[in-house]
């Protein structure tokens, strides 16, 4: 499938908004890094006719792995609950992945609606 520009900015939108809710940082500051990995993941990769959701997982695990390896934020998200570990992102039947907890399981939001600002 093609990644067309409609998918790329729709996905830019919800990985930045989580970016801006929990770390605070300016939207254009979160839309540039998450536009370089959106871009990326637009040429290096086939996506299939169902591949809206998994481009946009695709994209905030890459923005994720992105902001660990470089240790801008190495917890980012960080757990509400723990505080001391990232959730990560689960794939639903339907709809937008979910951020998780690995160690309870419990739900914070789907892509694009943390809120979990941290001090």
């Amino acid at each position: 499938m093609y990644v067309d520009a409609d998918l790329i900015n729709r996905t830019v939108a919800l990985v930045a908004q989580d970016l801006v809710s929990t770390l605070g940082w300016p939207v254009e500051r979160a839309e540039a890094i998450v536009r370089e990995e959106a871009l990326s993941k637009a040429r290096i990769d086939c996506w299939n006719e169902d591949g809206d959701v998994a481009y946009a997982l695709a994209v905030a695990e890459d923005t994720q792995q992105l902001l660990h390896d470089t240790f801008e934020d190495v917890t980012w998200p960080g757990c509400p609950a723990h505080g001391r570990h990232p959730l990560w992102l689960e794939e639903e039947t339907s709809g937008l992945p979910t951020w998780r907890c690995q160690a309870d399981h419990a739900g914070y939001g789907q892509l694009g609606e943390l809120a979990t600002h941290r001090a």
